[in-house]
């Protein structure tokens, strides 16, 4: 396993520019992020990667973090037999799945593995593909649908890219799994919230890791900020050690799934794992973000005035 080049993206001073300060202020890290992507930072809305740092009442410490993506994922409609997911399923029945924007995966377990997202939030279809071209959508109650009632719901799961470069910044490989399972039946398998778990790997893209910094600050990516209260002149933000520290954790929080290539290969693996839990293998990302060589001191209170 190798570790990003220290001297290509950690280097410079400990503090990032001042000027970019006001840009970093969100009131939440949904439309506010996309705003401020938008108006600040050139974003045309193609998939991007990002952090975001809530902090503490007094917003002089980070109280949480979370990846998000946003942005068009730019992936292909997947159309496959609908035998690859449910083995039951009618051999002539197809199913087709749109990809959604990024912002529908939430990254709320602190790394880069997203919550589970039903597939009532992914936009797909059924049609029979003996009929050609012209097939139309098959409606809920039709027959042709028998074996698919399993369900079934995905997670992206992002690592660093080996496309990472002075050039293009730190890029994050995002894999989109599906499982052939509702959210809620996934749910409760208790392994199924560890690293490793199997699934079917449908998709791949992208993103780079976004707003980049004008100045080198020591971290490769501007956080944005979301105060308990909004800043007013005078106030203090937290200490750049801080924020790096909440970057470095999130960034260094990977869990990759195993990425099988159909569903039956995938309960088959399911089942041995009910039965051996030491089967559910822990694989390492091929390239990691490094260690934060210096943290955030108790005393330290802020750095940076409004």
């Amino acid at each position: 396993m190798s570790v990003l080049d220290h001297e290509t993206f950690f280097g410079g001073e400990d503090r990032f520019s001042s000027n970019e300060l006001g840009y970093l202020e969100v009131a939440n890290f949904e439309t506010d992020v996309e705003a401020a992507l938008t108006e600040h930072f050139g974003w045309k809305g193609k998939l991007a990667g990002g952090i975001g740092l809530a902090l503490t009442p007094d917003n002089l410490r980070v109280n949480w973090g979370t990846f998000f993506l946003k942005g068009e994922m730019d992936i292909k409609d997947k159309k496959m037999p609908a035998t690859n997911i449910w083995p039951a399923a009618n051999k002539d029945t197809y199913i087709t799945i749109t990809f959604p924007k990024g912002d529908v995966f939430k990254f709320n377990e602190g790394g880069l593995w997203s919550d589970l997202v039903s597939e009532t939030q992914i936009p797909h279809t059924f049609h029979d593909n003996s009929e050609g071209r012209g097939a139309r959508p098959l409606v809920a109650t039709d027959n042709r649908l028998e074996g698919t009632e399993a369900g079934f719901c995905m997670r992206a799961v992002g690592q660093i890219s080996s496309l990472s470069s002075a050039t293009k910044g730190v890029m994050i490989r995002i894999a989109i799994m599906l499982f052939p399972s509702n959210i809620t039946d996934m749910t409760a398998m208790e392994q199924s919230k560890f690293a490793g778990w199997p699934g079917m790997k449908v998709a791949e893209v992208f993103a780079p890791l976004y707003p980049r910094p004008t100045e080198t600050w020591g971290c490769p990516v501007l956080p944005f900020v979301q105060p308990t209260h909004e800043f007013q002149a005078d106030d203090v933000m937290p200490a750049s050690g801080r924020l790096k520290e909440a970057i470095f954790s999130i960034m260094r929080n990977v869990r990759i799934h195993d990425g099988l290539k159909c569903g039956l290969d995938v309960t088959t693996k399911w089942e041995q794992i009910t039965r051996n839990p030491k089967v559910l293998m822990d694989k390492p990302p091929s390239i990691s973000w490094p260690e934060l060589r210096e943290t955030a001191t108790e005393e330290t209170s802020g750095e940076y005035t409004i």
